[in-house]
């Protein structure tokens, strides 16, 4: 049990476990799906497809059908993705978030893909539970045998489920289900996907002692998306989309050729569905949109808390500036804390962003992997990834 105020912030490195992308493949993954969007829009226009979605139909501006021609109404979502495609490529940036700041006129196409490949990533792991992550990292390598072996990895067999060690921390001398309720721990994240809500509450569901407040300990703020969430989970029930209506790398299902209109019927289904998923996302440029009351809680708990956990987090000013991180971690602020962090590889430009934090410079975490305790606060990095660091350097 949590008996002292605790915080976990999550980056997308947390995430990765559960076969989300991280800021690089995110982007790689948005132009393939930008391509493939812009692929079934030339085939709806081939079509004359009628049947459409609720994000085309909002794209529209003048007069729509009858009196406009399904045609142009196609094109104009085929030049969007067109121009997202190409412009992310021309920049190719870490992260997608900023790019999409400064091109206005791509915030809206670039939202909506956002959590089709969010959603997509969900979808796969609920049907084949397993990190595709380790999967693909063998199959981007330059050698061609380790291509070849990408074919055969069972990706069940690695470890990645670290939300079991926070499932087991929550559980541990809590005598009653109700108790669960007292744990004093709070999630930030700045992550659209809700990997974190759907482990903790399928396993708290699944001990007994604690069904009856498994669904409770997630109200309030317990769990704070910075830039919105994809789903309502618990709430409302997980379950995969179905992918096969857009073609992927522009190839048509089988099931399709033949029936066009079930594709085009089934097609609406999905984008409708990843269109309200999108309705609740930011990005990191959405200053206006941002959700205030979000930011106070998230800020406030890191204000009071004993200890800290950011896990798979690469210290981004924006995101560090937004939960006044540097006010409330510092290590000479007058109230000693255990700061526990990751740093995967041990990268030195984290390394800097993180001490620039805890301190007054960017040195305190080159020499050292770990710092010791200091006058007012301990401060331990974990160059493992989040799995790792949890199971053998942290403790709970």
């Amino acid at each position: 049990m949590f008996n002292e105020p605790t915080v976990f912030i999550l980056g997308a490195g947390a995430s990765w476990h559960y076969g989300y992308p991280t800021g690089e493949e995110l982007v790689k993954r948005v132009i393939e799906r930008s391509r493939d969007l812009g692929f079934f829009c030339e085939e709806s226009i081939r079509g004359t497809n009628s049947v459409l979605p609720e994000y085309v139909k909002n794209r529209i501006s003048g007069p729509s059908t009858p009196g406009r021609a399904y045609e142009e109404i196609w094109e104009l979502i085929r030049q969007e993705c067109k121009d997202l495609e190409e412009r992310l490529k021309h920049v190719n940036p870490p992260v997608i978030d900023y790019f999409l700041g400064q091109n206005p006129t791509l915030q809206d196409i670039g939202k909506l893909i956002i959590p089709l490949v969010i959603l997509e990533c969900e979808a796969m792991y609920l049907q084949m539970p397993g990190n595709i992550n380790r999967r693909k990292s063998i199959q981007n390598s330059t050698r061609f045998s380790e291509k070849e072996r990408a074919r055969d990895v069972d990706i069940t067999a690695y470890h990645d489920d670290w939300c079991r060690f926070i499932l087991y921390q929550l559980v541990s001398n809590c005598p009653t289900s109700e108790e669960l309720l007292l744990n004093k721990v709070t999630f930030i994240t700045f992550n659209y996907d809700i990997s974190l809500e759907y482990k903790l509450y399928t396993g708290l569901r699944s001990i007994e002692q604690f069904q009856e407040h498994a669904g409770k300990f997630f109200e309030k703020t317990r769990i704070l998306h910075m830039y919105g969430k994809v789903g309502n989970f618990p709430g409302s029930e997980l379950t995969p989309l179905n992918f096969e209506a857009l073609p992927a790398a522009g190839n048509v299902p089988d099931k399709y050729r033949s029936n066009r209109q079930q594709q085009y019927s089934e097609f609406k289904n999905l984008l409708d569905a990843v269109y309200r998923a999108s309705c609740n996302l930011r990005v990191i440029s959405d200053h206006k949109g941002q959700d205030g009351a979000v930011i106070k809680f998230a800020s406030y708990d890191i204000q009071k808390v004993e200890t800290v956990y950011i896990l798979g987090y690469g210290f981004d000013e924006t995101n560090s500036e937004l939960l006044e991180l540097s006010t409330h971690l510092k290590f000479n602020n007058g109230k000693y804390r255990r700061v526990f962090f990751t740093n995967f590889e041990d990268r030195n430009s984290v390394n800097k962003k993180a001490s620039k934090l805890f301190s007054d410079g960017p040195e305190m975490f080159l020499a050292n992997s770990i710092w010791g305790p200091k006058a007012f606060g301990y401060f331990e990095k974990s160059t493992r990834n989040v799995y790792d660091a949890l199971e053998r350097d942290f403790e709970l």
